[in-house]
């Protein structure tokens, strides 16, 4: 990336970004008959593709002032250090779930829900759609748009340590979910620092699959 967009611009994403998640959401709930539940693989793949991707896209490409102008850093690294930042991720991504169902028993929160529908993958390709709608694409249309240009951003305006900061906060509110809020500040800051580090979207985005997985 040349530059990282503006903060309106960066700013004006995340809220259109919010907006159409909320559109959606609320879509999915009044287009389905009464009794159906929702279907998180499909509600998964057009909030990562309409409500994330497609914003942050138009951000890099859209001719006014403050656009970069390019897409950010997806640029090709070692395969070897791909593999390995995902894996030596796990013991992290143990430790947070632990973190959130201890959250949860303390706070006793009720995580099912008769308005989700059960994950089920009775064959290998219900399993591969499942995996991709769940895993793989929140992973790339997320760090695109929370690390590549959100925090792009902020570490341009504010510097590495309150860029790396405020967009794992920011990851973490937009997810709605007060049982994973301080498990998911903690891997926005290590999906933040993984692309500080390497410079490329893949090193995080490959731990951020990883940990959906």
């Amino acid at each position: 990336m040349s530059q990282p967009p503006s903060l309106r611009r960066a700013g004006a994403v995340l809220l259109t970004s919010i907006i159409l998640m909320v559109v959606v959401t609320v879509a999915f709930y009044v287009l389905q008959a009464p009794p159906a539940r929702l279907n998180i693989p499909w509600f998964s793949v057009v909030v990562s593709l309409g409500a994330v991707l497609a914003p942050s896209l138009i951000a890099c490409y859209w001719p006014a002032a403050g656009a970069p102008g390019e897409l950010p850093p997806y640029r090709q690294v070692s395969g070897w250090l791909i593999a390995g930042v995902a894996f030596a991720s796990l013991p992290l991504y143990v430790l947070f779930a632990l973190l959130q169902v201890g959250i949860t028993q303390l706070l006793a929160f009720e995580r099912g829900t008769t308005l989700v529908e059960p994950l089920s993958a009775s064959t290998f390709q219900a399993f591969l759609w499942i995996w991709l709608a769940i895993a793989v694409l929140p992973a790339l249309s997320e760090e695109l748009m929370y690390r590549g240009l959100l925090q792009s951003t902020a570490v341009e305006r504010w510097g590495p340590l309150w860029g790396l900061i405020t967009t794992a906060v920011l990851f973490s509110v937009i997810h709605m979910d007060p049982t994973g809020f301080i498990s998911r500040i903690l891997m926005g800051l290590w999906f933040g620092f993984l692309f500080l580090r390497t410079g490329s979207l893949w090193a995080s985005t490959s731990a951020h699959a990883f940990n959906n997985t």
